[in-house]
């Protein structure tokens, strides 16, 4: 059962593939993607030796790039790697890449990586735990993680999973993302859920596409995204 859900994950990001990085000509992606860069100006040395686990089309692969970092770009889609290799693959003398199955991570390399950056990809394996254990294997001591999930108590997928069953009476498809997207994370348990596999959260950040800061304040945002560091 577990790995038909993985792989519908990959079928369904693989359909997406072609028209994904357009996805952040949108005002909601353009917001996440000025928080990612924000984060990983912070985090990134030039130099460094980075693991970018769900690359999908590149765009924040490029961000670590620009920043002088070595990237190693990983994707279970192999439409979404080939995206990478058409956009970026000749621009970047400090980039590799690889076609694999994020539950099986711990393959992408034999070294450690000073960062790893692992942006909505959790919530679609279908044993996060695992792939928690092979990244902290992939990860220097005192290296950095930046890993986004959503919040078990997101207003919005909370509102989108309750349209979704509604609509699926009139036999009416919607929202799609959540057949595949299943894993949540309740922000109480965050700390003690981190530190069971190795990593300490120092930071962390919330993003919703539609919620106010104000609105923040008595809601949980869609995605919680951390900057850990393995202990």
């Amino acid at each position: 059962m577990k790995k038909n859900i993985e792989n519908l994950g990959i079928i369904y990001h693989e359909k997406l593939a072609s028209q994904w990085t357009l996805n952040y000509q949108k005002k909601s992606f353009q917001i996440r993607l000025k928080l990612f860069k924000k984060i990983l100006v912070e985090q990134v040395k030039p130099g460094n030796d980075w693991l970018d686990a769900g690359c999908g089309s590149g765009v924040l692969t490029k961000l670590l790039l620009d920043l002088g970092a070595n990237v190693m770009a990983v994707d279970g889609s192999s439409q979404m790697i080939q995206v990478v290799i058409k956009d970026l693959g000749s621009q970047y003398s400090t980039l590799n890449w690889k076609h694999l199955d994020l539950a099986g991570i711990k393959n992408a390399n034999s070294k450690e990586y000073d960062g790893i950056l692992c942006s909505s990809v959790l919530e679609y394996l279908p044993e996060p735990q695992v792939f928690m254990q092979d990244i902290f294997s992939l990860t220097k001591v005192e290296g950095v993680l930046i890993i986004s999930v959503p919040s078990k108590f997101s207003l919005i997928r909370f509102i989108h999973k309750l349209l979704r069953k509604l609509l699926q009476l009139f036999s009416i498809k919607a929202f799609n993302y959540l057949s595949v997207s299943k894993f949540e994370l309740d922000p109480k348990f965050a700390k003690s859920w981190f530190e069971s596999f190795g990593f300490q959260i120092f930071a962390r950040y919330d993003f919703d596409p539609i919620l106010t800061k104000n609105m923040l304040k008595i809601f949980s945002p869609s995605l919680l995204i951390f900057v850990c560091k393995r202990i």
